[in-house]
């Protein structure tokens, strides 16, 4: 029998076929979150077409941020007495293997809890992942570190790609010893790019961070390691000639005042005791200049590296402590910078893991999580607890994209190796969406953008494990990227 196929059939059939040609073959990249949203899972090409560029960088770049102590073996850090009550909600954690003792939590013994339901065990196959959306967080908090060490051309590259972003902040960190190499001078041309490159992000619409460190040589006595100057004052004046000769003043948000000075890489001198109340000696005199100049300039008490005790490193803990004792709570308009770096641990993880064969999750400084709230209750004991955290640096390291050795001395950073770009994008998300859960959490800079020049991968240089995009030789296009570079965007495309 000859049959006639209805019209809207035929029409419903070719409709089918055009969306499936349209629709292409582009897959996904899945990020699995407990938190999900309304909104349709994004997709994500696996191809990148890369920019053209026709500028190349006519300086050697200079590797500027986060110093981490090249021994990673850490000491135990003490159970602090007194109040562990936080300032904010509670956090979701996993929970220590059993028989291992949370630092930091209270002394009420824990209550069995019963064991989940049993998983089947005929294997049933491989699990199937199901895409959940990116969670929404709000931009307003959120930045990324840039290298500062550019020339123009480059520099507007990488405040474009911050601009792909989302984020509203960026910090670029001051390194003095570089822009004021023979003397104090404000026309001193690398100073002068410095301000022309501040401004620039300024018209980008960001908001501006400024991290400064390492006195230069001829306010130390011709010492060339990195450390603060011999005289306090030398700091407080090189701020009040950024403020008072160049625009610079005008265009930042929030400065930071010195970095992660409980280590020797970042505090080598003579002139100053190694404890918290030599960093007090320079961040008073500082912070008058500052707000000699401006009062609505947030500042930003200088972060912390998460490590403990040793030769080169101050226990960040008991540093702090120091920094109180030495008055620093008696400074109510500033903010308490913090760094907690998650090493290869998830941010939800809790410390700690005693077991000998690995050594990245057996101190608390290892852990995201057991900083920031080792660090809130510090500030709540010493009269600081309506103060907000600004996380100035965070971020999870990847090597095994960029080929070659891994950092000297290798085998204290084996650690490197066990994440990968997935669960480094998967924890900065994660980490993000905990921190800004938090009301006394500010905002939150990710460690970094584009560090990973080819200086930096050539000497095996730690900070190109932290960058989003790994340059190419004029910086201003870059070789690869790290999903995070193209999932961050979704969880900033509107605030919550």
């Amino acid at each position: 029998m000859n049959r006639q196929t209805p019209l809207h059939i035929t029409i419903l059939t070719l409709l089918l076929l055009l969306l499936t040609a349209c629709n292409g073959t582009q897959p996904r990249i899945i990020y699995v979150t407990p938190t999900p949203e309304t909104s349709p899972v994004p997709t994500l090409a696996a191809q990148v077409e890369q920019p053209d560029s026709t500028t190349a960088v006519t300086r050697a770049p200079l590797v500027i941020g986060a110093a981490v102590d090249d021994q990673y073996t850490l000491q135990p850090s003490p159970t602090f007495a007194g109040t562990t009550t936080l300032v904010g909600p509670p956090t979701e954690t996993i929970p220590p293997r059993m028989g291992v003792p949370t630092l930091g939590a209270t002394e009420t013994p824990t209550t069995p809890q019963p064991s989940p339901t049993a998983l089947p065990t005929t294997p049933s196959g491989p699990p199937t992942l199901t895409p959940t959306p990116i969670p929404l967080m709000d931009r307003t908090r959120m930045g990324i570190q840039i290298d500062a060490n550019l020339d123009r051309a480059a520099w507007d590259a990488s405040l474009s790609r911050a601009k792909e972003l989302g984020v509203e902040w960026i910090k670029v960190q001051l390194n003095w010893s570089f822009v004021q190499p023979n003397g104090q001078n404000a026309a001193e041309p690398l100073l002068r790019l410095f301000e022309q490159n501040l401004e620039t992000a300024d018209q980008f619409g960001f908001k501006i961070l400024l991290g400064t460190a390492k006195a230069p040589a001829w306010t130390r006595n011709g010492d060339v390691n990195s450390g603060p100057p011999g005289n306090p004052q030398s700091f407080a004046d090189f701020l009040t000639m950024l403020f008072t000769q160049t625009k610079i003043g005008e265009v930042i948000d929030a400065i930071e005042l010195w970095n992660e000075p409980n280590l020797r890489l970042e505090w080598n001198t003579d002139q100053y005791p190694f404890t918290g109340e030599g960093y007090m000696r320079l961040f008073g005199p500082a912070y008058g200049a500052v707000r000699g100049y401006r009062q609505d300039l947030t500042i930003v008490v200088a972060a912390l590296a998460p490590t403990g005790e040793s030769d080169g490193t101050r226990n960040d803990r008991l540093y702090l402590e120091e920094m109180y004792a030495a008055g620093l709570g008696n400074y109510r308009d500033v903010v308490i910078g913090v760094h907690p770096y998650g090493w290869a641990n998830p941010p939800d993880a809790r410390c700690c893991d005693p077991s000998p064969e690995r050594g990245w999750d057996d101190q608390p400084q290892f852990f995201f999580l057991d900083t920031l709230e080792d660090t809130r209750a510090i500030m709540n004991r010493n009269g600081h607890g309506d103060i907000p955290m600004w996380v100035t640096e965070f971020g999870w390291t990847v090597w095994e994209d960029l080929g070659g050795t891994l950092p000297d001395p290798q085998e204290n950073n084996l650690w490197m190796r066990e994440n990968s770009p997935a669960e480094q994008a998967n924890y900065t998300l994660r980490a993000f969406e905990i921190g800004l859960a938090r009301p006394d959490v500010g905002v939150m800079i990710l460690w970094n953008l584009n560090f990973a020049n080819p200086t930096a991968v050539a000497n095996r240089n730690e900070v190109a494990g932290y960058s989003l995009l790994v340059m190419a030789d004029d910086q201003m296009t870059f070789n690869a990227a790290r999903p995070l570079f193209y999932l961050l965007p979704f969880a900033t495309r509107g605030t919550p």
